[in-house]
């Protein structure tokens, strides 16, 4: 029998070996999309909906693809003292290990890699608004802030990246944000790149503390959708 120190490493194995399942099915729905869909609007919801409506509720996709023990559910409220306090872009249920508070949270945000100043000041390189910071600000530190919960202490954040970028690059810009501009973000491993497969181009890992010093990790799914977003 497991001593409890070796449960809790096996525990926290399975979980993320969990997680990387769900990551890399969403990872082969957003090929399929690529060859399926022609075009779409540049949404992060309908890119999100046509996700979950196509392959992440299509139990032929899901078998074929490692997901059918996981139930998707787009958009649920978050509730705390019967007050909403957000609501999750897509909640993901195990249902070979079900408890109510037990689940995986996917935060989607667009991205754009245009986060730059062109003609930068003294201290600053960055745009003060843009897509890279409301992935930060509105991404990342609802997780930080317990606004969104972690209560398995992984979940993840899915880029929509809606224009031909070096993604790369656009990550070693979001990473300098979290260190030099959004430090309540409680980083301690920032964006490191992970999981090198043919599933996983663009996968990075961060990890942060809460608010209540809660450490939990974060992965990071980079899709590039800019093929199929229609021009304006």
């Amino acid at each position: 029998m497991l001593d409890r120190v070796e449960q809790f490493i096996y525990n926290e194995l399975v979980l993320d070996e969990q997680f990387v399942a769900i990551l890399r099915g969403i990872a082969k729905a957003h090929r399929a999309m690529l060859v399926d869909c022609p075009a779409i609007e540049n949404n992060e919801p309908k890119i999100r909906n046509y996700l979950f409506e196509h392959y992440l509720t299509d139990s032929l996709f899901k078998e074929q693809n490692g997901l059918e023990l996981f139930h998707f559910e787009p958009e649920p409220a978050v509730i705390k003292d019967a007050a909403e306090i957000g609501y999750i872009d897509i909640k993901v249920i195990n249902f070979g290990n079900y408890s109510p508070k037990s689940f995986y949270i996917l935060e989607c945000k667009r991205l754009d890699g245009k986060y730059k100043l062109v003609n930068p000041k003294a201290g600053t390189n960055y745009l003060s608004n843009s897509l890279a910071t409301e992935y930060i600000e509105n991404g990342v530190f609802r997780f930080v802030s317990q606004q969104y919960p972690t209560p398995l202490s992984v979940n993840g954040m899915v880029g929509f990246v809606v224009e031909a970028v070096d993604i790369e690059e656009g990550i070693t810009d979001i990473a300098s944000l979290m260190q030099e501009r959004f430090t309540n973000c409680k980083t301690s491993r920032v964006l490191e790149k992970v999981l090198y497969d043919a599933d996983f181009e663009f996968t990075f890992l961060s990890t942060h503390r809460d608010i209540e010093e809660n450490i939990f990790d974060l992965y990071h799914l980079m899709l590039d959708f800019s093929s199929i977003i229609k021009n304006r």
